[in-house]
């Protein structure tokens, strides 16, 4: 087996790992137990972009940015709820369970004080999300890395 074949094999086995291991870890998360917390903060702010933008924004903090209108104007998202369980208060800041980029239009409803359900993780209450997130995307991982395995094996055999 030459180089060649040998880096699609690894590629195409690499990308399918990670799709199988997303989609079990989005599947596992759907059995989370699920509670009632208050949100706390819900803010929606314009900043402009720099190279320190992502330690202010998601990179390193609770924020998610997204740029608009073609400019160096980003809108940054803050979202952070608390809920309570077996008597010990938890804050959170996670809308969906996978790590995305969180839309503006997807907080809108959401308002201080409101109720909200809250899925949390039974072994560490301290993880914690509002929202499942959908599974298509790893599977669209999935069947990129058996299409990769699949060329690789094409070409072994076709040199």
């Amino acid at each position: 087996m030459d180089d060649k074949v040998f880096l699609f094999y690894l590629l195409g086995g690499v990308i399918l790992l990670v799709g199988v291991y997303n989609l079990f870890k989005c599947l596992s998360r759907r059995k989370w137990p699920e509670t009632v917390g208050l949100i706390q903060r819900n803010e929606t702010r314009k900043i402009t972009s720099n190279i320190i933008s992502p330690l202010r924004t998601g990179l390193m903090g609770s924020f998610s940015s997204k740029s608009y209108g073609g400019t160096d104007k980003e809108i940054v998202l803050a979202l952070s709820y608390v809920y309570a369980i077996d008597g010990y208060k938890y804050v959170g800041n996670k809308l969906y369970s996978a790590p995305v980029v969180t839309d503006r239009q997807q907080l809108e409803g959401l308002h201080k004080g409101d109720k909200v359900k809250v899925f949390y993780k039974p072994s560490n209450p301290a993880v914690s999300f509002l929202a499942h997130s959908f599974a298509w995307p790893s599977v669209v991982v999935i069947l990129m890395g058996s299409i990769v395995l699949a060329y690789a094996h094409y070409i072994q055999i076709n040199p």
